[in-house]
């Protein structure tokens, strides 16, 4: 089992992004991702494979997210670390128990960062 990291440790700032549907006048819709928030974070890595898809490598690493607590976020949310163009797909939000707090473990994959628009 992790540890629960501690306050020092949440070194990495991001931002959480929320997904927004809008229509469009054809009928169709599409997907854009709006801050929700912004905070502090520890990213851990504890896996990751190569495989190859269509001729090409692909990377494909788990990361592990801790935050301080909040029930706001989801597994269709999206991560954007330090404000650059790195995007993290949340695929599962756990709880871990320290005493009297709860951490949030946001378990993510690293995405293309045009898949956020």
């Amino acid at each position: 089992m992790a540890r629960v990291p501690r306050i020092g440790s949440l070194r990495r700032q991001v931002i959480i992004l929320n997904p927004v549907r809008t229509k469009d006048a054809g009928g169709g819709s599409s997907v854009t991702y709006v801050g929700l928030a912004t905070v502090w974070a520890s990213i851990r890595t504890p896996s990751g494979n190569e495989q190859f898809d269509d001729g090409q490598q692909q990377q494909n690493l788990r990361q592990e997210v801790w935050i301080r607590a909040r029930t706001d976020v989801e597994s269709n949310m999206r991560l954007r670390v330090d404000g650059s163009n790195r995007i993290m797909r949340i695929h599962a939000v756990r709880q871990k128990q320290d005493g009297r707090n709860k951490w949030p473990v946001l378990d993510c994959v690293e995405v293309a960062s045009d898949e956020t628009t």
